[in-house]
Formats: C-alpha cells, structure tokens, sequence
C-alpha cells in the first residue's frame, strides 16, 4: 500500500513585442486591450495511491489511483494581438488495474491491465476560422482501454514477445461543434487498437560474444 500528495504551483507571465521589417506590429498592451489575461498563476494538489498484492510468488495484482495536472498558457501565431489567446489548466482522474506474472519457471512473463483516464479541461490542438491551429480546451474526455504483453523465453538463444492494447476514448463534455472536437467524437490520433509480435535470437558465436537478430510485425488499427 503506498500513497501520495503532491502540490503544484506556477506563475506564468506573457511579455510580447512583435516587429515586421523594424517595425512594431503588436506588443503585450494590444492582447491586454482584447481581453486576453497576461498574468496567470496556477494551484494543484494531485494525490496518488496504489495498493499491491502478491497472490502467489509469481503472480501480483495491483490497482492504483492518480490525479494529474497541467497547467495553462497561451497560443499565439505572432502575427497578430488577435490569434494570441489563452487556454486553461488540465486535470485527470486515471485508475488502473492489473496482474504482473512470471511463469514456467519464469520463461513466460504475462502483463495485463485496464485503466480508465477521465479528463477535464483537456487540453488540445483545434483550428479557427482561417484554417489556423490553435490550443484550447475541451469540457471533458474519457480515455479507457486494455494492454496485455507477453515475453517466453523459449531457449537460451531464443525469445518471442507480444503486445496488444485496445483503447476508447471520446469527448463527453463541451468541444467545438463542427470540429474534430465536437461532442461524441473520438480523439486524434487514437487507434482503437494495436498489436505487434516479434522474436530475438542471440546466437552464440564464440566464447567471448554473440549475435543479436531481432525482428518484429506491428498493426496500428484505424484513427482520427
């Protein structure tokens, strides 16, 4: 059993003073005059707690809980006082379950667990009006899914390994109609699931060294 408590802290100043050609084409007064806070402090308090149990010598199951946070700031495309804007903190809730195990006289090592990650203000990459990319926030996204992960030790010269994860994710809250953040829609660059399986062979040449051949077949499923 173990726990945690962690407290963050961050002050977070914007100071800008753009010029075309020698000339000044925006500073931090003009992103003052539309609104746009250039002073910034950040608090968290995130705690932590895992708890571990041993089933056998070669089996243990864990479960763990997590609060995580990052903090705010600002976008800008430095073009003009107008495509400077700010973005909020992030925060995340994650839980986790699993069993770790090494069997067969310890050839066989199986890994799996599940986790559940639910965030708030996430934050990420969205695009305005002008086809410009910018960072915001969305209300609320889940992130949940599997991994297992296996190594056996077939001779002394021989390993096959393998890993498969499935995962689901989707905004739940807020987003931007219309956009690739719009509520219900799944987040970027998130295959619903992905596998790959290979082998090492360590042949040994000499008594004093050896070769290392390793190959390997990965899949990466469909994503936005």
């Amino acid at each position: 059993l173990g726990a945690g408590l962690r407290y963050t802290r961050e002050d977070k100043e914007l100071d800008i003073a753009q010029t075309f050609n020698g000339f000044p084409t925006f500073d931090t007064d003009d992103v003052i005059a539309l609104g746009t806070p250039v002073d910034r402090s950040f608090d968290n308090i995130s705690p932590s707690a895992v708890v571990e149990f041993d089933f056998t010598s070669d089996v243990m199951g864990y479960a763990s809980y997590t609060e995580g946070f990052k903090s705010g700031g600002w976008s800008t495309l430095l073009t003009g006082a107008d495509t400077t804007k700010a973005f909020d903190e992030e925060t995340v809730r994650a839980a986790e379950v699993g069993l770790k195990s090494e069997l067969l006289d310890r050839r066989l090592r199986l890994n799996v667990s599940a986790f559940f990650n639910k965030y708030y203000d996430l934050q990420l990459e969205d695009v305005d009006e002008n086809g410009n990319f910018f960072a915001t926030n969305v209300g609320a996204a889940e992130i949940k899914g599997v991994e297992i992960e296996a190594t056996a030790v077939l001779t002394d010269y021989l390993e096959l390994f393998g890993h498969y994860s499935f995962l689901d994710t989707e905004v739940t809250e807020g987003g931007t109609p219309g956009s690739g953040l719009d509520k219900g829609n799944e987040l970027s660059n998130s295959p619903d699931g992905q596998w790959q399986i290979g082998f090492s062979l360590r042949p040994r040449l000499t008594s004093s060294g050896s070769w290392l051949i390793r190959g390997s077949w990965s899949h990466r499923g469909e994503y936005y």
